[in-house]
């Protein structure tokens, strides 16, 4: 009865132990793991991608910038000259003018300008025409000259208008700017071929980078204002820096799309290779671990079938690296990995996940019908050395929730595994009895050192008494342990886990110390003392200071 108690009382124990949440602080750890490789291995590739595109057009718009620049230099060095040109004809006239001025005086103030294509005085007050030079302005044309002029602007210095071709009024004026005929195109054909040919430059450069230049001025004749219409060119050195400058740019531009188009190319590879590297076992070169668990994850999310979880192990690999080599043992895990992912079915995969050992998840309509699978499996691997003998061992847990974790579910599986041993069978399911014995093995390992500094092992003495004399004849010392937040743990409860880590041994001097000091205490007392014998464990037989 009372043995009854003590086990119900056990088995509470264990069952608050089993949910206690300083035992599970593994998980978050290995959060943390999981997160890391994942970090590593799912980086987002488009960041990359994107970081390389926006690299190369930030090139691109850097060097369009530059060239824009340049351009606009040239273009303003050009005009200036011009804008200076003009300010010189208009003192020019307004130095020259009498009454008497007629067009043949204006056209001869022009000839020496080289850049002035026609000339016109208008009366300030209607915009009608004193005098003019040939080629004639329209009424049409000036009226709309004046119409878009800056009057403010006007006021002060005189403004400018530049004409294109796009403009809406039937006038016949000569552009030369965008002008793209069979001619023109020759031209550039020719200029193409003859990049040092200046005399080629300077016959195309005004046919194809031109335009109109009109000029509206005040001036200080009284009551004249004047209209310029000059022709904006380029001269061949100019052409040529532009030119330059322009298939410069689309040549940079093709170059760096290629290049990014490259290094885009090779980020996605880079990715891919760091992929398979995190998901390579570098000894089977198949599945690791990572990947084993990532995909199992995965799988189990979404998938509606059962599965079970399986940890293999080559039995005695150790010593057969020993006898035949470390090469020799990886070529064999080798072997193994090829063999068990040729024995699973669509939809079931495994991967190497330590020293001997590879998990499966494989499916499972029912533990018989799995656990025959593995017993195929283990005779199939068996084959792969006919001269060499090969045992193995499975643990298996079947998966009942979809949210388990997968390394939980390893944990479980190696904790079937390691029951193999006892049970004297290849194949072990695990049941939560493991979990709760690999729990509270786990509690006692981490409180037995504080309990034997406290003193929480006590001893108790069984007495022996003479059945002649019907006197005390001895007495045998027991261990018990007096839990703070248990109790009473009988010794079948810590002793064989003792007995497993060595930590008997220290127990064992323990009970010698408390026993001898007992029988000191009671000769001090003037007691009678009994012989009082002391359990030895087996293991002490191999220290060479037991006797001591």
């Amino acid at each position: 009865m009372l043995e009854a108690l003590f086990g119900g009382l056990f088995c509470f124990k264990v069952f608050i132990l089993a949910n206690r949440p300083k035992l599970i602080y593994h998980k978050s750890m290995s959060k943390k793991k999981e997160r890391k490789i994942r970090k590593l291995q799912h980086t987002p590739v488009w960041h990359r991608v994107v970081g390389i595109i926006l690299s190369r057009l930030g090139i691109v718009v850097v060097t369009f910038l530059f060239i824009v620049i340049s351009l606009t230099a040239i273009g303003n060095s050009v005009s200036m000259a011009l804008t200076k040109e003009n300010k010189r004809l208009i003192q020019d006239i307004e130095n020259t003018w009498t009454e008497k001025t007629n067009a043949q005086n204006l056209s001869q103030i022009i000839e020496a300008y080289d850049n002035i294509l026609s000339l016109a005085l208008l009366n300030a007050s209607d915009n009608s025409v004193i005098v003019q030079t040939e080629p004639s302005f329209t009424q049409e044309y000036i009226n709309y000259i004046i119409q878009h002029y800056d009057r403010k602007a006007f006021t002060r210095e005189g403004h400018s208008v530049v004409m294109h071709e796009d403009q809406d009024f039937e006038i016949e004026i000569e552009y030369t700017q965008g002008t793209l005929g069979l001619r023109n195109m020759f031209l550039m054909c020719n200029i193409l071929l003859n990049m040092d040919d200046d005399e080629i430059f300077d016959w195309a450069s005004p046919e194809l980078l031109g335009f109109d230049l009109c000029t509206y001025a005040k001036s200080s004749i009284p009551n004249t204002n004047i209209l310029i219409k000059s022709h904006f060119a380029f001269n061949s050195y100019q052409f040529s820096v532009m030119m330059f400058l322009g298939f410069s740019f689309i040549i940079f531009v093709q170059f760096s799309i290629a290049i990014g188009i490259i290094h885009i190319i090779s980020a996605i590879a880079q990715q891919r290779r760091i992929n398979q590297l995190v998901a390579t076992d570098t000894v089977t070169g198949g599945n690791n671990k990572t990947y084993f668990i990532q995909k199992a994850n995965k799988l189990l999310r979404h998938s509606r079938k059962s599965y079970a979880l399986v940890q293999l192990r080559l039995e005695k690999y150790r010593n057969f690296c020993t006898a035949y080599g470390v090469k020799q043992g990886e070529n064999l895990l080798e072997d193994l990995d090829k063999a068990i992912q040729a024995h699973l079915f669509k939809k079931e995969f495994s991967g190497h996940i330590n020293e001997s050992d590879f998990a499966m998840l494989m499916l499972c309509d029912s533990q018989g019908g799995l656990t025959q699978r593995l017993y195929n499996l283990m005779n199939d691997l068996q084959k792969i050395k006919t001269d060499q003998h090969l045992s193995f061992a499975a643990g298996a847990i079947e998966i009942k929730l979809r949210k388990n974790d997968t390394e939980e579910l390893l944990t479980h599986a190696a904790n079937a595994l390691s029951h193999a041993d006892s049970t004297k069978d290849n194949v072990v399911w695990f049941t939560d009895s493991m979990k709760e014995e690999q729990v509270w093995e786990r509690h006692i390992e981490d409180d037995m050192e504080r309990a034997l500094n406290n003193h929480e092992f006590v001893v108790y003495l069984q007495p022996k008494y003479s059945t002649k004399k019907e006197t005390l004849s001895a007495a045998e010392a027991l261990v018990r342990w007096i839990h703070p937040e248990m109790g009473f743990i009988p010794p079948g409860k810590f002793i064989p886990q003792f007995e497993k880590n060595g930590f008997i041994l220290q127990l064992d001097d323990y009970m010698l110390e408390e026993v001898c000091k007992q029988q000191a205490s009671w000769l001090s007392q003037g007691k009678k003392l009994v012989p009082i014998s002391v359990n030895v464990s087996r293991a002490h037989f191999a220290q060479d200071n037991l006797a001591e």
